[in-house]
């Protein structure tokens, strides 16, 4: 990464950039249309274990990837998501070449449950492996070095002091693109949101509702691979407090607070939110545009503040950027959705 300025390792030296990867891409096959199978039960079969895939009378069935020239006994990608398993991450596979979930509601199946881990990666042994960093107590710093970013270089000018920079030395992935994930965990008893630049350029944050592509996986243009084996260390307070996104406004009128109006306002805002991030590829930029829509027409009749709508918007899509959905379109579906509400103000009824 040239002119990044390098994150402090584990025994105090400095991180190199990584080497490019030089190894052979890996192929472009494109995986099936249809998700691979989720096991009913804990315990895949016997044939399963031994590579002839899953059973067609299963329910779920997916026709699982040609097995030719995959040793399931060498299968990396295999060995690489029981690994962070082993570390209590929740894993759940992404196709091949990707970061796709190849699972259909991910959020929950995501497991540490090595039989499922192997009946996964079994069917389908050349999946890429994700962790849910929400389950697995993790919020994890996204370094971007690409697109004319520079991610780590943003995060040293952020941490000040020696004292911050060293609280960044933790468990650390390099990306396929050489960027940076580094690994927290989480604040007791926070629930982080995912975060689009919050912090700066070229950083962004996965913690609730997202997840992380782990070490092991591949890409047309590289690997993941762990950089530095640290201790994972906890979030630190400076980060916790610039991460932590500012409550919503509660809904009042003539200055006053009313607090049933603004109990049913924040179940609004909450419901569009878990819509937005539990939207599926295909449908996000629709989804994301309706809860801008909705939440605008508030906006618009003085129940809530747009600012902090937009924030809110952000953080609840940002699970889905770097994922075939750019900060960009996420930007046009929230401004355009804000923009239609503003047309159709909403104002709630109140009791007298």
């Amino acid at each position: 990464m040239p002119g990044a300025t390098p994150i402090v390792a584990c025994a105090g030296t400095c991180i190199s950039s990584p080497t490019t990867d030089t190894t052979s891409p890996p192929s472009s096959k494109p995986p099936p249309a249809t998700s691979i199978p989720t096991p009913s039960t804990s315990t895949p079969d016997h044939r399963s274990r031994r590579g002839a895939g899953v059973s067609r009378s299963a329910p779920g069935y997916a026709r699982p990837f040609p097995l030719e020239g995959v040793s399931l006994r060498a299968n990396r990608f295999l060995d690489a998501a029981i690994s962070a398993a082993a570390r209590g991450w929740h894993v759940f596979p992404l196709w091949p070449d990707s970061k796709r979930p190849a699972i259909r509601g991910w959020p929950t199946a995501a497991t540490t449950d090595i039989d499922r881990i192997q009946y996964w990666w079994t069917a389908n042994p050349r999946c890429n492996i994700a962790v849910a960093t929400g389950p697995s107590g993790l919020h994890v710093l996204d370094l971007d070095v690409h697109h004319g970013h520079n991610g780590p270089d943003a995060l040293y000018q952020l941490a000040t002091t020696q004292a911050m920079r060293a609280s960044l030395v933790t468990f650390t992935v390099a990306t396929a693109s050489n960027g940076r994930h580094l690994y927290f965990r989480a604040p007791e008893g926070m629930r982080l949101p995912n975060t689009v630049a919050r912090l700066g350029a070229g950083i962004d944050s996965r913690g609730e509702g997202g997840y992380v592509v782990a070490a092991g996986s591949r890409a047309s243009h590289g690997r993941y691979r762990i950089l530095a084996d640290c201790p994972v260390a906890t979030l630190p307070d400076w980060l916790t407090d610039l991460l932590t996104p500012p409550p919503l406004p509660e809904a009042s009128v003539g200055g006053e607070p009313l607090h049933s109006v603004g109990a049913y306002v924040a179940a609004i805002v909450a419901a569009e939110t878990r819509k937005v991030a539990a939207a599926l590829p295909g449908s996000r930029n629709a989804t994301l545009f309706r809860a801008a829509f909705t939440l605008g027409r508030l906006v618009a009749g003085g129940e809530l503040d747009e600012t902090r709508i937009r924030d809110v918007l952000i953080a609840a899509a940002a699970i889905h950027v770097g994922h075939d959905f750019t900060v960009r379109e996420v930007e046009r579906a929230i401004a355009n959705g804000l923009t239609l509400g503003a047309n159709r103000p909403r104002r709630l009824a109140r009791s007298r």
